[in-house]
Parts: structure tokens; sequence; C-alpha cells
């Protein structure tokens, strides 16, 4: 892949990486502590009369979060979802580390026995992958998805929660 991306016209070339995703939410400081509280994440402030915020996040991007009163991903819905990248021995510390925190998760899986992921949410419901590309332990023995020949399927709708254990609260 790498090769076809050279092999492109020079004139498409400049983008360098990942700067920012900003999502719809539905509590600005609630979603500061919950990134800040469970990953570490940097609050670099909010804005716009306080009705957005910011993290920085491992990984070298960062998170904005906008008050709105909707624009979560659906109760039911896989899409839309963010995908974020995580090495393979901390996949299950930080699926142990969000249920510590009273936030549902969906057990480790697998789509093509090579990598290993599951879905979680924000307090606001968006939705968010762990995704490990290669070297998790148990990709050959965890349940494989669904759509990809196996027979498990996330319950997305279980996913959802009220309330999580909010170190302010």
């Amino acid at each position: 892949m790498e090769q076809q991306l050279m092999d492109r016209d020079p004139n498409t070339r400049g983008i360098v990486g990942f700067n920012h995703v900003a999502m719809p939410v539905r509590d600005v400081d609630e979603a500061l502590r919950f990134w800040s509280s469970i990953f570490g994440a940097i609050p670099l402030g909010k804005y716009e009369n306080d009705t957005f915020g910011i993290v920085s996040m491992p990984g070298n991007f960062l998170l904005g979060f906008s008050l709105q009163p909707s624009g979560y991903t659906g109760r039911k819905a896989e899409y839309p979802h963010y995908g974020l990248d995580i090495d393979p021995e901390r996949l299950e510390p930080m699926r142990e580390r969000l249920l510590s925190f009273g936030v549902p998760c969906d057990r480790i899986w697998t789509r093509f026995r090579n990598e290993a992921l599951m879905y979680f949410r924000d307090p606001s419901g968006n939705l968010f992958e762990l995704y490990c590309h290669e070297g998790f332990k148990d990709s050959n023995n965890i349940d494989l998805g669904r759509w990809y020949g196996g027979q498990f399927e996330t319950d997305l709708e279980a996913l959802n929660y009220s309330a999580w254990n909010d170190p302010a609260k």
C-alpha cells in the first residue's frame, strides 16, 4: 500500500497525519473527565462559552467535544464509530479499566484471526472501537465476528449506560 500511495499524483500529497475529531456530547465537563480519568488524556481547555472542550490523547491526536442535544451514535447502531489503535498487551487491561469505571464493554473478538477489537461507548453514547492490528496473544482463540464466518455479534444496545463511576460524583 505504501507504494500505491507513492505512485499517486504528487499534487494529492501533503497530508502528514491525523489531527483531531470533534464529536457531539451531552456534557463537555463530563467528556473531559471521562477521557482524562480513563485514558490519561490531557485537557487543553474549554472554549465558545464552555460549549466546546478538547483533550490531547495518547497517540498524538486531539478529541474535541461539542455540547449538542443529539448526534450521537444510535443506541443500536454500529456507525458512525471511532476506532482507536491500542497495543496488543494493553487491550485486556484497558477493557478491565473501562469496566472498573462502570463502562459496559463487549468482549474482545476478531474479524480475521490476526487482530483483536472491542467496542464501548462514552457517556454521551458515541461508539468507540479499541483495535489491535496484530500481536494479540489469543487472536486465534477469541470469538470470530458473525459477518466474518463466526457466531459473535456485539450487542450494541447493551453498551449504552446512563451513569458511570465518574470521579467527580
